[in-house]
């Protein structure tokens, strides 16, 4: 060890790389009393059980490895910080979670990110401390069970069978028709059972449309931790399996645990002829990752006699049964709710606080907190829809989601609604909701469920009394009067899923200039600046680009850059977590800015130049040496997007100097709390008056908050804030911290003077 580490015992940090004869000393060493730091990520370690002589440990990095079990950890009782993000870990113990780093951490999911954990599975974790020593409480009152179900997504374009595999797979006497209907959004089926191993297994089968309107609807139920069947009618030659694949690899995969969803191809031939257009070598060699869990068959499904089709579905539920999720433990009372709720599937959805509670009861269940636990557990894994945080929708429990489903789809394939560019009123869609037997309840539940924040499908139009349906917007581009542009700015995709633009100008609806919005882009305004949001074919790679020009100077571009950047980041991290893409900032040489279109930068590419202490990068076009401290002035404040960048997930850009996280990251600690910088719409108008003094008007919300309810201070505040005349830039948080707990010293020291200031500024 002391040919390693001279002074043994006097070592207090100690990272290791990839050294295996360091490691090795590690492994061995008696005398490590007094290291704090240790750092062994990425050095393929299993066993972990030497770290029993590291009792000082305070922080502990044991990322991307292969640890399984991490039941020492429990003695290790000094640590403050601890990272087990990618590795095998499946079981973790009770006293895992009762060390005190567990206990003060802020988002606990974070630590054990990208396991395959079985117990506690992932979904009571993320949910914090209450709700996994209430999992462990139940489990050692109730015992366990395994619930051993599982979801099927069966894809492809009409026609192509899958509503005939679906309907023989519950019902193996099932005579197939000879044209097959095309189905309307979505049909759920739960009724197919397999014994496999002794267990008996249950699958909820859902049977996506496939007309191109309904793609739009994939971003909302395509799940990871189910298994895919992509059928295609192998005598037509039609189906895109480029888009099946791509949009599979997209949701599939779970970005929790990187694991990929099995997907099974099935070629559906037709009097026992074939003609394929699928290229298997050519698939396999593009989607490696779906490869590796990937079978293809070729079936006549009306030829009784076809062995093939038995194969085939030997091989899915092998699939289904190897799904790690489909295995967890739940506590045996949670599964007693399951039987109850299925018995009560016939009445589509329940209401929470009556019915819901009282079948939980009925099974032993009388803590709400527990209730409401096991809700969002089944809502995770496919056996419900339950949407807590909606006021109005976080009522009901939607047991059967086949008329959900249909009475959206009902809207979105309606004709004279397409013909309408998506525009309705409530009228309209009420009697268009009645008209199709729905009740007032359902009506009522489905405009809720339509105009939810949550999915970016409609939004009311400013002073009236219509909706728009932004997806059945026509792509017309209408015609813009747009100036030089001051800055450019790209999001370049290999594949781009259909809905982003629309949901995009769900959620900037308010910021909408004349309505000038189409199928593929929209001119936003606020204030002195301008914004054209454009999706492109990226000619270079064959993939997407979302083109974002703005017009205006200084902070104001700065600003709707970064609320369009946060628009956009969110979409990506809450619908598609798997989602690759490069941002780009367009060049400021002199050529590049009178150019129609500059040359372009990858985004973190200059993050690494900065790292690197560059300080400028060569324009190919012009041959100047560009400023990286200029380029990225052009775009980002510093000060306001270090704190709101980071709160968002995405890039870091550091005051001090300028550092990068993987953008959609999901091991950013988000421990650090910062006062927000979104006012409430009655405050909106001063991020266009003064956005970078947003953090001190904040402040002085903080000091009327403690009871100063005064002109003289206000006036005071307001009148300092106005002299500076832009001249005052934040220069990292702790200044404003101390601006903050200067003010409100000041705040409370005027209770006690309050008499004096308000005769001096009467008698102003």
């Amino acid at each position: 060890m002391e040919e390693y580490f001279p002074g043994g015992g006097g070592i207090q940090y100690l990272k290791v790389s990839l050294s295996n004869a360091v490691l090795d000393k590690i492994k061995s060493a008696e005398n490590m009393k007094g290291i704090t730091f240790l750092d062994l990520s990425h050095t393929n370690i299993r066993d972990i059980n030497f770290l029993n002589k590291y009792s000082d440990l305070e922080i502990l990095y044991l990322d991307d490895n292969e640890i399984e079990d991490v039941s020492l950890l429990s003695y290790l009782t000094r640590l403050k910080k601890i990272s087990l993000r990618y590795n095998n870990i499946k079981l973790i113990d009770k006293s895992f979670f009762q060390l005190e780093v567990i206990r003060k951490s802020d988002n606990i999911s974070t630590i054990v990110f990208g396991n395959p954990l079985i117990k506690p599975p992932i979904e009571i974790i993320e949910q914090g401390l209450a709700s996994i020593f209430s999992y462990f409480k139940q489990i050692e009152d109730q015992g366990t069970e395994r619930l051993y179900e599982a979801k099927m997504i069966i894809v492809g374009e009409p026609g192509a069978g899958k509503t005939t595999l679906m309907k023989k797979m519950c019902n193996p006497k099932y005579e197939v028709p000879q044209e097959e209907y095309e189905t309307v959004g979505i049909e759920v089926c739960s009724e197919y059972k397999f014994i496999f191993k002794n267990a008996e297994y249950r699958v909820n089968i859902w049977d996506f449309g496939g007309q191109p309107i309904q793609y739009f609807l994939h971003q909302f139920f395509l799940t990871c931790d189910t298994i895919y069947v992509l059928l295609a009618d192998d005598r037509r030659e039609l189906t895109n399996f480029d888009y099946w694949f791509k949009i599979i690899k997209l949701l599939g995969k779970n970005y929790k645990n990187d694991v990929q969803s099995p997907v099974i191809v099935v070629l559906n031939e037709r009097n026992c002829k074939t003609i394929t257009s699928f290229n298997r070598n050519l698939y396999r060699e593009n989607f490696p990752e779906i490869a590796q869990n990937m079978k293809e068959f070729s079936v006549d499904f009306a030829f009784q006699e076809d062995k093939r089709f038995i194969n085939m579905i030997d091989e899915i539920n092998r699939k289904i049964a190897c799904i790690e999720v489909v295995n967890k433990e739940i506590p045996n009372k949670w599964k007693e709710l399951r039987t109850l709720i299925m018995e009560n599937q016939y009445k589509n959805y329940i209401k929470y606080d009556n019915e819901y509670v009282e079948l939980c009861n009925q099974c032993g269940i009388s803590d709400e907190y527990e209730q409401k636990e096991i809700a969002q557990y089944f809502h995770t894994i496919g056996i419900i829809l339950y949407f807590e945080h909606d006021p109005f929708l976080g009522e009901f429990l939607f047991l059967e989601p086949n008329w959900l489903l249909k009475g959206t789809y009902l809207i979105f394939s309606d004709e004279e609604l397409k013909k309408q560019n998506g525009k309705f009123t409530k009228d309209w869609i009420n009697n268009k909701w009645s008209e199709n037997g729905y009740s007032l309840i359902q009506r009522k539940i489905l405009l809720n469920l339509l105009t939810n924040s949550k999915f970016d499908l409609c939004y009311q139009l400013k002073g009236s009394e219509q909706y728009l349906i932004t997806s059945l917007i026509r792509d017309i581009k209408p015609q813009i009067i747009w100036p030089d542009t001051d800055l450019y700015f790209r999001i370049q995709y290999p594949f781009l899923p259909k809905g982003i633009i629309s949901r995009l100008i769900v959620r900037m609806n308010e910021d909408i200039k004349d309505n000038l919005i189409w199928g593929k882009g929209l001119l936003i305004e606020r204030g002195p600046v301008q914004a054209l949001i454009t999706e492109e074919e990226d000619r270079n790679t064959g993939g997407k680009i979302l083109n974002i020009k703005i017009k205006g100077q200084g902070i104001y571009k700065q600003w709707i850059l970064l609320d369009i950047r946060k628009e956009i980041i969110s979409i990506h991290k809450n619908t598609f977590p798997n989602i690759k893409y490069n941002e780009l900032l367009g060049c400021i040489c002199s050529k590049c800015i009178k150019a129609p279109e500059p040359r372009f930068y990858n985004y973190s590419d200059l993050l690494g130049f900065i790292e690197n202490k560059r300080k400028t990068i060569e324009c190919y076009s012009s041959g100047e040496n560009v400023s990286l401290a200029a380029l990225f002035q052009s775009a980002f404040r510093e000060d306001e997007d270090y704190r709101i960048l980071k709160n968002e997930g995405m890039v870091i850009l550091n005051p001090s100097i300028v550092n990068v996280n993987q953008i959609n990251n999901p091991n950013l600690d988000h421990s650090e709390n910062h006062l927000a910088s979104k006012f409430p719409p009655y405050l909106k108008f001063l991020k266009y008056l003064r956005p970078k003094f947003y953090n001190r008007i904040t402040y002085l919300i903080v000091i009327t908050g403690i009871g100063l309810f005064s002109k003289p201070i206000w006036f005071s505040a307001i009148n300092s804030i106005v002299k500076t005349k832009y001249e005052i830039t934040l220069i990292d948080e702790r200044t404003d911290t101390v601006l903050g707990l200067m003010l409100i010293i000041v705040s409370l020291f005027y209770n006690l003077i309050s008499k004096y200031i308000e005769n001096k500024y009467d008698k102003r």
